[in-house]
């Protein structure tokens, strides 16, 4: 018998379980670990689009539940949850500090009243379609959504306003994330009109 005879027997008879050889488990590996390494930054970042895109829908839900304007009755998500309209199409919340912020697919969101300063600073990109010609001395109030986790759950934060108004901003360096105290909206800076 020849010594490449021999050596071509021996490879034939080393199989690993399930009757792979040592050369193609490697190559298996080998094509396993380049698809993780390809896919899953992919399906990263689907699933942060996915939680941003979920956010906008959320934050446009409740806002557009809201008075168009100011109100001396505040607000609260656990009332504004349970009307018909919410219960149905937002069924898998939870609600957060004692009921400040509702949680959902990775945001969290929080009733606001933009103050009048603020208000009339934007105006020029702010009327919505429930929006007066001009705007008056009350507040209006929105809802302000942010990750959970920057990075993981989402990255930017939004804002929806009973004007039917929906602004994004890049949430760089990180402003929003997770049930710390939110920073009150002060100026437009960074904000943009999604519509």
């Amino acid at each position: 018998m020849s010594q490449a005879t021999g050596n071509h027997a021996r490879e034939r008879s080393i199989r690993l379980p399930g009757g792979l050889s040592p050369s193609g488990a490697l190559s298996l590996a080998a094509v396993t670990a380049v698809l993780l390494f390809v896919s899953l930054p992919r399906l990263r970042g689907i699933a942060l689009q996915e939680n941003e895109v979920d956010a906008q829908a959320a934050a446009l839900l409740l806002a557009r539940a809201l008075p168009a304007r100011g109100t001396s009755d505040a607000l609260e998500l656990g009332t504004l949850l349970t009307r018909p309209e919410l219960a149905r199409t937002l069924p898998d919340v939870e609600l957060l500090c004692d009921g400040r912020l509702l949680r959902r697919h990775g945001y969290l969101f929080e009733l606001v009243e933009l103050p009048q300063p603020l208000v009339l600073a934007g105006w020029p990109f702010f009327p919505g379609p429930r929006a007066p010609v001009v705007p008056d001395a009350s507040a209006v109030p929105g809802v302000l959504a942010w990750p959970w986790k920057q990075g993981l759950t989402g990255s930017v934060a939004l804002l929806a306003t009973s004007t039917g108004r929906l602004f994004v901003h890049p949430n760089r360096p990180v402003r929003w994330e997770g049930r710390a105290e939110t920073r009150a909206l002060e100026d437009w800076a960074g904000w943009r009109a999604l519509r």
